[in-house]
């Protein structure tokens, strides 16, 4: 699998969500070490009561040259070149996480590599690729190629590996092992699609975190209260190209090879794993509104999805602890 093209551009959605990641700690008294930075193909800040912020870059900058697909010489770019590699720790445990994710819930999955090179939406060209080229690239899907054995790994029948749906989450996992070890007071992590909340803030209030509008992305539509977790926000308006009379989005159907239709156009995941929520809010936005009541019952995590007519579904235990600041949307 080539290395894709960056495109050097910042999106409106993640701009917006680091804006409002940073502004959960402005109003404290105690002022934290902060940093900004770029990884991982999007905008990154960290603010750390208690420890150093630029630790915390230079962690996800070392995992960034492990995993990330824009990173030459990457790891994960090295074994989808030749199919075989002896990995590291860190990506070794990537990849065994993600499957089991797969295996227990369905809908993502770290194979779909070809699938999304085929596409190439976060890259320079993206097009609308042919009925025969979807399948031929279909065909190479399916995390049971991933063959995993201590930390080597062996990809058959073409799989090419993508972690594209959980790899921020993961490492976000990794920061907050960093922070524990350092015994950080509070911080705020985030990626803008993916944060974590550490710790406890100064002022022993709860975090306050808002939601990007997604039909507006310059503003935002809801905020909600938490104590220190991962917060994880899918939409189609994060990443897409119009070709053909119609937007086409990052996140994929693998029943189609297309990206996929849903009538959700936001989701947000609340929990204790990082790579849990990175990964759900993906599969619970490409499942759709049909399939909502089976993750808003789940005790593990929170969540709050956006329909198209703006119709704000929630868990029950968080929907006292938002708050609707556009009247274009409106609990279900």
């Amino acid at each position: 699998m080539k290395k894709p093209e960056r495109r050097l551009f910042v999106s409106v959605a993640c701009a917006t969500a680091l804006m409002v990641c940073g502004a959960v700690m402005m109003h404290l008294d105690k002022k934290p070490d902060e940093a900004t930075f770029f990884a991982m193909d999007c905008p990154c800040t960290a603010a750390v009561y208690g420890d150093d912020a630029e630790a915390v870059k230079e962690r996800i900058k070392a995992l960034e040259k492990l995993y990330s697909p824009y990173e030459e010489g990457a790891e994960l770019s090295r074994l989808n070149e030749s199919g075989r590699l002896e990995l590291s720790e860190e990506t070794a445990q990537l990849i065994e996480k993600s499957i089991k994710l797969t295996k227990k819930y369905g809908g993502a999955d770290i194979s779909a590599g070809a699938v999304t090179e085929l596409w190439n939406v976060t890259g320079d060209e993206p097009r609308v690729p042919e009925q025969s080229e979807i399948q031929t690239a279909l065909s190479a899907v399916g995390y049971e190629n991933i063959k995993i054995s201590g930390n080597e790994c062996v990809l058959e029948n073409g799989t090419q590996i993508d972690v594209g749906c959980d790899g921020k989450g993961f490492a976000l996992d990794e920061v907050k092992k960093l922070l524990d070890s350092e015994k950080a007071d509070c911080a705020v992590v985030s990626f803008g699609s993916s944060t974590l909340l550490y710790g406890q803030k100064p002022d022993k209030t709860d975090f306050k975190v808002a939601v990007t509008d997604p039909f507006d992305n310059d503003n935002t539509c809801l905020s909600f209260t938490s104590g220190g977790g991962f917060v994880s926000t899918s939409g189609g308006y994060e990443r897409y190209f119009e070709a053909q009379g119609k937007k086409w989005s990052h996140i994929f159907d693998l029943t189609t090879g297309y990206p996929c239709e849903t009538d959700l156009v936001s989701v947000t995941v609340i929990g204790q794993s990082g790579i849990e929520t990175d990964f759900l809010s993906t599969c619970i936005f490409i499942g759709g509104s049909g399939e909502l009541d089976r993750w808003l019952s789940d005790e593990d995590i929170e969540v709050i999805a956006i329909d198209e007519n703006g119709v704000v579904y929630c868990s029950d235990s968080i929907k006292s602890r938002i708050s609707i600041s556009d009247d274009k949307f409106r609990f279900e």
